[in-house]
Formats: structure tokens, C-alpha cells, sequence
């Protein structure tokens, strides 16, 4: 399943954004300020809010205020319209909608939620292959009112319910189980929706963190400040695909630190140090910890175990990866990106000339702001055409005129 499109509208300073046909890997590119980090949080807010509930997720935020744009007059409701498809060919795409309102004193409800999926309704195990096969496929509607009551429509046709109780006001309907009484317990949104979204993970390592002695974290997913990373690490090399995983990472690290043999998490006063072996020309080997490493490498250590780790990431967002790494090695990342985006959907906020240089200029969305609003939208024509006939590279643009937005 990937992300084919997104519309968000009143979030912070998202007051009406849009992206269609996202690829693979999509870079977000504007200067400081503009709302790169907001676009990036809206996703995040989406996953705490199914992973942690809605009151949480808002909570964390300061409050419904805070995360709500600013309005003189009327308060705005914040909306979400998110398409996802099950197929690198945008197939069986599924659609999920939140829409939520202010309420006085700080509080807030889900004013509309509205989902569309497709899903089997039979299943037949096939005792030759040893799997199950699913048939019987259904098109589904469920959409969630402001009174909390949910209405189902399977291939066009409105399904009685059990008489269940209505969903709290501040809480999703997503992922939530609802009783149709021609075939049992469904999920609104689908299963495999929920999933996806709970995938999603973010990167802002810094090497400062990674330098820090950590106890043993039993959590297989890396920490988004990458505070865990030995752990994962020591996780990775206990499993054939962690280590499958493992030699990936240690392979590009060679890139950029030959030397570099192997990285070995060892237990140290109750904490995981991880210990980097280098071995000379001369064949002698020497153990560092990573407060004698680079900022550069440490990150770049980071990144990639947040690319490769397992299980892997539906969706991944990473905040400015050129920081504290040289120039010359952000090729190696950019295959990176490519590698991993097969299976991980990746979305990118930069700065950086060198890096947008690593990408077609179909991967760029510009990102700026008129008027306190963020907006974001494609090269310019101009620019784009300007790349295809190698009359200047994206790196060359970007260091003199600067990306222009397509509505420029």
C-alpha cells in the first residue's frame, strides 16, 4: 500500500495543501519557516492519533488551539483527506477523511470520518499452497457522523447495523470494529488501512543523541531521536533478515568509512555501548566508541538503520538529512532513498542543493509561504524543462534563481 495523494486544510499553517501522484521518494524543498516541518507533523498526528487516540494526539499538541490555523472571526475546521492504494499501479484505492471542530473551553469533537475501501468477504483455505485465499471481493463506505453514529454502504448498498452504541465525539472510528449483520464483525476503514497508517515512522536523529549511553530498550522500532539505536542494532544481528539488513548498512558505511569492519553492541554498566571496530592496512584493529566518531558518520549510521530496519516502515519521513554530513556523500543517501522507497515510501524535507541534485525533478514539491499559509506545488514548467534538456541541473537552479513553484 502507498500514499497516492493528500489534502489537508486548517492544520497549523496548512491552510488548503494538496499532493497528487506522490511518488516513491517526494523532497520537500523551501526555506526555514515555510511549513515543511507542519506537513510532516500532519502525518505524524494522523499516526499518534490512530496509534494513541485522537484526545492524545491533540493533547500533545497543546490543544485543539494550537494545531487549529489561526482565525479572526469563525474558528476553522481542520480536515484530512488522505488516498492510499494497494498496488505500485494506484489500484483498489482506499480514501480516509477526518474532519474535526472546535467545541468551547479547548475541547473538540470528529465532526465528519469517512472511509473507502475494498475488502474480501470469503476466505478459502488452499491446502496445496498452504496459504488462504481471499474471494468475495466488496466495495465499502462507512462514514461517521457528528453524533457518533456510523452509516455502511457495501457496493452501493446501505447495510443494517447492530445497534451499537455511538463512538465517543473525541475519538476515530478507524480501525474500530462494527457489526453487519449479513457478515459479522467488520473494521471501518479495513485492516489493512490501520496498519498502514500505524507504519508510518519519522527521523530526526542527531549525533549528540547516538553518542549517549542507553540501557537495553526491548522496543523493535528505532526511536525517532534514534536513542535506541544499539539496541536495534544488537536486535538486527539475532535474526537472518536483521542481519540481511545489517549488511546492507554496513556495506554503505564502508562508503564512508572504509576501515570499518563491524559495529558491535556490548553491554557496559547496564547500558549498551556500541563498540566500531577499524582495522588498519596493516591488519591491526582498533575499537572506538562513538564519542570519538563524526557528527557526519553518526548520522548517516542513524539514517540508514532507520531505512533498513524491520520491520520495515510503511511510510518514512526525514527531516533535513544533509545536517553535519559532507556533500560527497549525500549520493550515497540519495541511492539509499531509492533502494529502500521499493518497499518504504519515503518523504524528505531539504535544503540542501546537493542532495535535490540526486533526484528528478518529478520527485521535488517547492513548499513556501504567502501570507502566513504554507503552500506547496511543482517546479515550474520552465525549470522542469530546462532539467530535461540539460541546460541546467537542479543543483544549478536551486543555487542561483532558486526553485520556483509551478503557479509562479
Amino acid at each position: 500500500m502507498r500514499l497516492v495523494d493528500l489534502r489537508i486544510s486548517h492544520y497549523k499553517s496548512l491552510s488548503d495543501i494538496e499532493l497528487t501522484d506522490i511518488p516513491p521518494v517526494t523532497v520537500l524543498v523551501g526555506c526555514n519557516g515555510v511549513g515543511k516541518s507542519n506537513v510532516a507533523d500532519a502525518l505524524r498526528f494522523l499516526r499518534d492519533a490512530v496509534s494513541q487516540g485522537l484526545d492524545h494526539a491533540v493533547s500533545t499538541r497543546g490543544g485543539i488551539g494550537l494545531i487549529r490555523q489561526y482565525s479572526p472571526t469563525k474558528p476553522f475546521q481542520i480536515s484530512f483527506d488522505f488516498g492510499f492504494a494497494e498496488k505500485k499501479d494506484h489500484s483498489n484505492v482506499a480514501r480516509y477523511q477526518l474532519t474535526l471542530t472546535s467545541l468551547r473551553e479547548g475541547n473538540f469533537r470528529v465532526e465528519r470520518e469517512r472511509s473507502e475501501w475494498v475488502a474480501p468477504t470469503e476466505f478459502e483455505f488452499d491446502d496445496e499452497r498452504h496459504e488462504v485465499i481471499e474471494r468475495g471481493f466488496k466495495a465499502f463506505i462507512a462514514e461517521r457522523n457528528a453524533k457518533g453514529h456510523i452509516n455502511l454502504r457495501v457496493d452501493g448498498k446501505t447495510e443494517a447495523l447492530d445497534n451499537e452504541r455511538p463512538m465517543p465525539l473525541d475519538a476515530l472510528a478507524l480501525g474500530s470494529r462494527v457489526t453487519w449483520f449479513d457478515f459479522g464483525a467488520i473494521h471501518f476503514g479495513g485492516v489493512s488501512l490501520r496498519d498502514f497508517i500505524l507504519n508510518f515512522r519519522f527521523s530526526a536523529i542527531y549525533p549528540n543523541t547516538l553518542r549517549q549511553p542507553a540501557p537495553p530498550d526491548t522496543d523493535p522500532i528505532l526511536k525517532e531521536n534514534g536513542a535506541n539505536w544499539a539496541s536495534i542494532l544488537r536486535n538486527l544481528k539475532k535474526t537472518s533478515r536483521g542481519k540481511q539488513a545489517w549488511e546492507q548498512v554496513r556495506e554503505m558505511m564502508q562508503v564512508v568509512m572504509p576501515q570499518l569492519e563491524d559495529i558491535s553492541p556490548q553491554a557496559v554498566g547496564g547500558f549498551i555501548m556500541p563498540r566500531f571496530k577499524v582495522r588498519e592496512t596493516s591488519g591491526e584493529a582498533h575499537l572506538f566508541d562513538p564519542s570519538q566518531i563524526s557528527d557526519g558518520t553518526l548520522r548517516i549510521l542513524g539514517i540508514l538503520l532507520a531505512l533498513y530496519q524491520t520491520p520495515h516502515p510503511s511510510l518514512m519521513v526525514i527531516e533535513e538529512p544533509e545536517q553535519t554530513v559532507n556533500p560527497a556523500l549525500l549520493a550515497l543517501l540519495a541511492d539509499a532513498f531509492r533502494e529502500v522507497s521499493e518497499r518504504t515510501q519515503l518523504l524528505i524535507t531539504s535544503h540542501s542543493p546537493h542532495l535535490i541534485d540526486c533526484f528528478e525533478p518529478e520527485n521535488i514539491r517547492v513548499v513556501s509561504m504567502h501570507n502566513g499559509e504554507t503552500r506547496i506545488s511543482p517546479i515550474h514548467a520552465s525549470q522542469r524543462e530546462a532539467v530535461k534538456e540539460h541546460l541546467l541541473s537542479l543543483e544549478q537552479i536551486m543555487s542561483t534563481e532558486g526553485l520556483l513553484p509551478e503557479d509562479a
